[in-house]
């Protein structure tokens, strides 16, 4: 039974009214055998090009590929659109694709194409946001949804020595071991005067191991809040999930929308996957899947291989066929156990031979 832990004093935290992570699902593709680039998107299976692509990536809601022209194209609301053309380093996150040319940097997000920056020598993105450095400017910047924001500047070295990035939110430790903070439009700083300090933002939260008070804290726009009277041993966050083991080797997970702890294991799990609403997460070696305070078994043992994409888990049991558990539910495929497979969103890819087709929702779809 899973034991809930009163926070030791109390906060109010106003979730954004936004939605945080894309739902989206059903997109995949391949380069066939016969060098012809297919995709698919929800049940229908696209000729894209008859020529294979040179690199590929899947998000959450979108495809994006480098034509056999060097052109960036990417597949999005069932068409694909040329947003470059020429080399380029592309890094790509669940919900935006970014692109690092000469220095400028550029993306696109929601159908639309951004110049972020002219002169960027440092950026990572995670979760729909992008923190860069402008080598001109000397500042460190922070882009999210087309906003631009300053963060930091200093004309002598780069401003920070560790840093950490989530949806629409940065923590950032400076050279003077000032521990600064963006909560979703919002600056804070601290003073620790600790160079190893460890801290860890969700969106529009920071978790921190205080040094001053040997205390886990979360930091919000509203408050500081007490986790736990010890610093945690390990962490693991994903936009607005937060899931830490205490010093007791508790593993906890903080319910946002609630404002509790729930304790759901009693060590650090060897497997943690997030999903958009709840996470798999490996207990006395059996699979879990824990969402909404509520925890369910989703297979006995830990296999071999499995991959995860939001609230679906494909696995290979025991006689390496391949299971799927989802919404609840598992059922075996018919995919024959020497295939080869691959995963993108929630499709499976299968090859045999000469032969491809899209696994969908237990339907096989064939490539022509």
């Amino acid at each position: 039974m899973k034991a809930t832990i009163t926070i030791l004093f109390i906060f109010i935290f106003t979730l954004l009214n936004v939605k945080l992570r894309l739902n989206s699902e059903g997109l995949a593709c391949l380069n066939t055998w016969n060098k012809r680039f297919v995709i698919f998107d929800n049940g229908k299976v696209i000729q894209q090009d008859y020529n294979p692509a040179q690199q590929y990536w899947v998000g959450h809601n979108y495809l994006a590929f480098i034509d056999y022209m060097r052109s960036l194209r990417v597949w999005s609301n069932g068409h694909a659109r040329e947003v470059w053309r020429g080399a380029c380093d592309v890094v790509s996150d669940d919900s935006m694709l970014v692109w690092h040319i000469a220095g400028a940097l550029r993306c696109w997000k929601n159908d639309l194409i951004y110049k972020v920056a002219d002169n960027a020598t440092f950026y990572r993105i995670n979760e729909g946001t992008i923190v860069y450095f402008d080598q001109t400017l000397r500042q460190l910047m922070l882009w999210y949804n087309g906003q631009t924001t300053l963060l930091d500047q200093n004309p002598v070295e780069m401003p920070f020595i560790s840093l950490s990035l989530s949806h629409n939110t940065v923590a950032w430790l400076t050279p003077q071991y000032q521990l600064n903070l963006y909560l979703n439009g919002q600056f804070q700083s601290f003073s620790f005067f600790d160079p190893n300090l460890q801290f860890q933002t969700a969106s529009g939260m920071c978790l921190i191991n205080n040094p001053n008070s040997n205390t886990l804290e979360l930091i919000t726009t509203e408050n500081i809040a007490t986790l736990d009277p010890q610093p945690a041993k390990w962490w693991k966050t994903s936009y607005q999930q937060i899931v830490y083991l205490n010093h007791q080797n508790d593993l906890i997970s903080f319910d946002v929308g609630n404002n509790t702890l729930l304790r759901v294991g009693t060590q650090q799990p060897q497997i943690l996957r997030f999903g958009n609403i709840g996470f798999f997460f490996e207990k006395n070696q059996q699979i879990f899947y824990f969402s909404g305070q509520n925890e369910s078994l989703v297979i006995d043992y830990i296999p071999t291989a499995f991959y995860h994409f939001n609230n679906t888990f494909i696995y290979r049991n025991n006689a390496n066929q391949l299971e799927v558990w989802q919404n609840y539910q598992n059922y075996k495929t018919n995919i024959h156990p020497s295939a080869k497979v691959d995963f993108q969103t929630n499709v499976i890819i299968v090859t045999e031979g000469n032969h491809h087709n899209f696994w969908y929702k237990n339907i096989s779809y064939e490539i022509e």
